[in-house]
């Protein structure tokens, strides 16, 4: 029988990664949105505001993330952004009013992007040679895991014992799952572990050797797509109960609406990753970014009826994937392989800006016309701009074919 190599047990660490840092920190916040809303007496735009000032933070520690895994490692670099998480859910739970849930909102902002897609893609570039792009996609799910996982729970605790002992309570399940990671992130690289990366090295007929360089205006269009893609799969994402709670709908229909999207999330970003291993990446955007674009008309149009939620959930869900394993694909499609980490560090900056400026703008909107639907025609249109420029970018870099760097 062959032996797993360890470079497998590596992405279930990158998994783990994502799960706490993205999908606790980021994604599972959004559970207790309404609850804060509610207990603290805090006003839509103060709501808003708490993931504004997460974005801020994270867009602060983003610019020198790379320089900070090289400083420390993967190891040490690892154990602080994981205490950074575990922190900042303490300081949730022990907030009583809006300056507190903004200082944990700074401290989860820094272990969001110390632990975040920038380090999975170093730790997936530094063990796999091969697969990449499988690899990235099954790491990423690990944020989208769990969306599935926590929020019907989290919805019954909620309801049961309050915000304070949800969020102190989650903290203790970081705290558990950091230690796993740390324990399969003995090792920074193969050599230490004296093995050779997983994988065929990439042949030469990769997009990247055989196109066309882009221009700068090409990739500061780009980066204006990366910023609408942190639109739509920050504030977009992170408002979706709070729009479904307004327009009438049942906590626990809600609860299990962010389960189903985080369940397709999972999905997606696993098929995603093997996708554009088999039919590269501009193919891939097609069948992913059409459906978001579906999913943010239906939540502009919906009737109230939970048929409807759970349509718009699941088209979100397959497009919503993008936003983490696409970052990766995308970088690796239409930049030199040496650049890769560099090039995803740049995106996840752009991605954190768009987050940044358009996460209070939801609320603020709510509280200036009543309603959420206004924020979600502005996503729709976002998600439909993304789309262009991206498959603008691959023709003019003529890497529109089959090939991706990231696959075998």
């Amino acid at each position: 029988m062959t032996k797993l190599h360890r470079a497998w047990l590596v992405c279930a660490g990158a998994t783990l990664l994502m799960f706490i840092s993205t999908g606790m920190v980021v994604n599972s916040l959004t559970v207790y949105l309404p609850y804060i809303l509610s207990e603290y007496g805090l006003t839509n735009a103060q709501g808003s505001l708490i993931n504004t000032i997460r974005c801020l933070a994270s867009l602060g520690s983003m610019f020198f993330v790379e320089r900070y895994y090289k400083a420390l490692g993967l190891r040490w670099g690892t154990i602080l952004a994981m205490a950074a998480c575990v922190l900042s859910y303490v300081l949730y739970g022990l907030a009583r009013s809006f300056p507190g849930f903004c200082l944990g909102a700074v401290v989860g902002g820094i272990g969001c992007s110390l632990g975040g897609i920038v380090a999975a893609t170093i730790a997936i570039d530094t063990w796999f040679s091969g697969s990449r792009g499988t690899a990235m996609g099954i790491c990423t799910a690990g944020s989208g895991l769990a969306m599935v996982v926590l929020p019907p729970v989290l919805t019954k605790i909620l309801e049961a014992s309050g915000v304070s002992a949800a969020f102190l309570l989650e903290a203790g399940m970081m705290a558990a799952l950091s230690l796993l990671v740390l324990l399969i992130f003995r090792k920074d690289s193969p050599a230490a572990a004296g093995l050779a990366p997983y994988g065929k090295t990439p042949e030469t007929n990769c997009p990247n050797v055989s196109g066309t360089a882009l221009p700068h205006g090409y990739f500061l269009a780009l980066l204006l797509a990366m910023a609408f893609v942190g639109a739509v799969g920050g504030p977009g994402f992170n408002h979706l109960p709070v729009l479904y709670s307004s327009l009438g709908y049942d906590s626990m229909v809600v609860a299990f609406g962010m389960s189903l999207i985080g369940f397709v999330l999972v999905l997606g970003k696993c098929v995603y990753g093997v996708i554009t291993d088999r039919i590269g990446g501009y193919r891939a955007n097609y069948l992913f970014l059409c459906p978001l674009i579906f999913g943010f008309v239906l939540c502009c149009i919906s009737s109230g009826k939970t048929w409807t939620l759970y349509a718009a959930q699941t088209c979100l869900g397959t497009g919503m994937c993008v936003c983490t394993v696409g970052l990766p694909v995308w970088a690796g499609d239409l930049t030199d392989p040496e650049t890769h980490a560099r090039t995803v560090q740049r995106f996840q900056t752009a991605y954190s800006i768009g987050a940044l400026v358009f996460s209070p703008v939801p609320g603020m909107a709510a509280d200036r016309f009543g309603s959420y639907l206004s924020s979600y025609g502005v996503f729709t249109v976002q998600s439909a701009v993304i789309l262009v420029i991206l498959q603008l970018a691959y023709r003019k870099a003529g890497r529109h074919r089959r090939f991706s760097l990231i696959s075998d």
